[in-house]
């Protein structure tokens, strides 16, 4: 990845970031998540350590890696609120991508508007009613895909 430099100024990458602090404190918490997939409030979070967060997002970097994501490359990304838009977003910027976040209530032809605009050449959703013709499409609500 590399640092970054703006306006005279050295910047780490989100990914070194990552590392970084994953290596720092495995344990601590990294995300904590308290909607529920309706919306509802949870009465205790969702939780992933960074360890655990570091762990996901190099599996997921991989498998997106294995399917086209690379430096250059734009990754779509239409998720529900939660952990799992986050491990994506990371995973996609440690394969050197270009991500785009697509709202998961976006209805059908607005998110296949964006892929088509984005040029996206790989889209990761959790959702089977979209058009994504002869680009690589991951479907987290696959039980196949690889986290």
């Amino acid at each position: 990845m590399g640092n970054m430099q703006i306006a005279g100024k050295n910047y780490e990458s989100l990914p070194e970031r990552l590392e970084k602090v994953s290596a720092e404190m495995p344990e601590s918490i990294a995300i904590e998540h308290w909607e529920g997939e309706s919306g509802e409030l949870l009465q205790y979070p969702q939780t992933i350590s960074y360890g655990q967060l570091l762990s996901r997002v190099r599996s997921m970097a991989r498998f997106f890696s294995q399917h086209g994501a690379t430096r250059g490359e734009v990754v779509a990304i239409c998720l529900p609120r939660g952990i799992e838009v986050v491990i994506a977003g990371l995973a996609a910027s440690h394969t050197g991508a270009t991500v785009v976040f697509i709202d998961n209530s976006h209805p059908v032809h607005r998110v296949e508007f964006i892929l088509q605009d984005s040029e996206a050449t790989v889209f990761v959703t959790d959702r089977d009613n979209i058009a994504f013709g002869e680009r690589n499409s991951i479907n987290l609500s696959d039980p196949d895909v690889q986290r």
